[in-house]
């Protein structure tokens, strides 16, 4: 869900990601009325609302996508899973695998069922949260002050009437923005009040925890089983080349994270998350893997292997590291 698109014909999470991309340029190119930059430094901007990490999407082989969404350990054990379509703005629908902790979550989707062969290969973005009600409105005037960005909500389908769901604010690159985007969001005071409302939690706000809590609900039921394994994503590694790395340090800058060199790889430090970035000349941008930390390691040092080349690897620190290539 919740995409927002770099290099508009190679970031695609859906079979209607060409259609959404065109009229959702159009919208924004009407909002922002031109493209040149706002004149305010970092330095003369207020300090961010804390920004969390709420999800990130991926997409995957056909084989490898198999393999995770036919996985007992994953269904069963290692997380809250679910499959659907899911239907936005009234216009737009895609369909993947979702894997739920109890802060973040990431969704899968099968590359193969793109309709579209320039989305061959993966692709991938991630999306950040706030959790106080009208934060976006501070991150949207930040993002604005460093880049022309724009504003919107998303509502989403539930039996055929289309709910507010959340706010999100994004930087505008037009055609040239970094191969993995960025995007923040904020979840509707309104959504959990008409989506499933008789689930848990029974006084929901816009926490990300709210939101998943109520996923899981919608999952196993009215009273949930108990926690799975996985807790939260704690950080992402990304490859980039070295003009797109520089372009999303500066955004995250602005968002408020710190960055700091491991080695020749570029660390992005913020409020829960850290996004680790390699640079790479000469490749597409993507995700090329997470660490998540987990509430059990009763399965340690267990590796399961998921396609051709990744690995989901559990430890006995109660972390777990997943690799996609």
């Amino acid at each position: 869900m919740n995409s927002i698109v770099s290099q508009q014909n190679k970031t695609k999470r859906g079979v209607k990601m060409r259609q959404f991309v065109s009229t959702f340029t159009l919208i924004i190119s009407i909002i922002l009325g031109s493209h040149s930059p706002g004149g305010t430094t970092h330095s003369e901007m207020e300090p961010s609302p804390k920004v969390y990490l709420n999800h990130f999407f991926l997409m995957l082989d056909a084989q490898t996508y198999k393999d995770i969404e036919e996985s007992d350990f994953i269904k069963k054990e290692f997380a809250y899973f679910e499959k659907r379509t899911t239907v936005v703005n009234n216009e737009e629908s895609y369909s993947g695998a979702y894997i739920y902790g109890e802060n973040t979550y990431f969704e899968f989707f099968d590359e193969s069922k793109s309709q579209d062969s320039s989305t061959t290969g993966l692709a991938s973005a991630i999306a950040f949260g706030v959790e106080k009600k009208d934060e976006i409105k501070t991150i949207q005037k930040k993002l604005k002050d460093y880049k022309n960005s724009y504003m919107v909500l998303r509502t989403r389908e539930l039996n055929g009437v289309q709910i507010p769901w959340f706010t999100m604010a994004a930087v505008f690159y037009g055609n040239q923005g970094p191969d993995v985007m960025t995007w923040v969001m904020e979840y509707h005071e309104d959504f959990l009040k008409k989506w499933h409302p008789e689930l848990l939690p029974k006084t929901p706000g816009i926490r990300r925890k709210d939101i998943l809590k109520r996923y899981a609900a919608k999952i196993e039921g009215p009273g949930l089983p108990g926690d799975k394994t996985l807790k939260d994503v704690i950080e992402v590694y990304i490859r980039l080349n070295p003009e797109d790395l520089e372009v999303l340090k500066e955004e995250l800058s602005v968002l408020g994270f710190a960055y700091s060199r491991e080695g020749n790889k570029t660390k992005c430090s913020g409020t829960d998350v850290s996004i680790v970035i390699d640079p790479i000349d000469g490749v597409n941008g993507k995700i090329t893997g997470i660490k998540m930390s987990c509430r059990s390691n009763k399965v340690k040092d267990k590796t399961f292997v998921f396609g051709k080349k990744s690995r989901l690897v559990l430890h006995e620190d109660k972390t777990a590291t997943w690799t996609f290539e």
